[in-house]
């Protein structure tokens, strides 16, 4: 029963938040992103310097990973966030000239990211591996998987008869995929 209350009495909270996010900035098509929410005894918190951004938390966020977030990524404006129920919470959004995807735990851990960049962004020495064996080969798109303290990284490239993706982890290189074209 009290489970029940606590969970209806967070519902109704966040309800008021929701509702008063909308009603404090212009309706627009965009998501309205969490940058000051209301913690549970409902005084304001603001977490990064764009407080004239209006707050929609999803269902189920973690406070401590919104908390995280805002305090790793001061500047970011385009941050969505989406809850995935009892297996935790993603953010998704633009820092600098990375596409970034940053995965949380229930309990608000980081657990996981995925950037997408450019070559110019690459750390030196993978980009001098792979350049190394495919010195004639361009390269358009790098992936980097971060998963606890092991990045790998998936580096697109492509010559004038085909693509692949190299797989960088650990300082060994390996061919996951290699496509002709026509």
């Amino acid at each position: 029963m009290k489970k029940n209350l606590s969970a209806g009495i967070a519902i109704i909270l966040l309800a008021g938040v929701t509702g008063a996010a909308y009603t404090q900035s212009p309706l627009s098509t965009e998501n309205l992103y969490a940058k000051t929410f209301f913690e549970s005894n409902g005084a304001p918190v603001t977490l990064n310097e764009n407080k004239d951004t209006a707050v929609v938390l999803p269902a189920g966020l973690n406070l401590r990973a919104l908390k995280g977030f805002n305090k790793m990524y001061k500047k970011v404006s385009d941050a969505k966030w989406y809850n995935s129920g009892r297996k935790g919470s993603m953010v998704h959004f633009s820092n600098d000239a990375a596409r970034i995807v940053i995965f949380y735990d229930k309990s608000g851990q980081q657990i996981s990211s995925i950037r997408y960049y450019s070559e110019k962004e690459l750390p030196f020495e993978v980009r001098d591996r792979v350049k190394s064996k495919y010195y004639d080969f361009s390269i358009f798109l790098v992936t980097e998987v971060t998963v606890g303290d092991i990045t790998a990284y998936l580096v697109k490239i492509e010559d004038k008869t085909c693509w692949k993706t190299i797989k960088v982890l650990d300082g060994e290189m390996e061919v996951t995929e290699e496509f002709d074209k026509i």
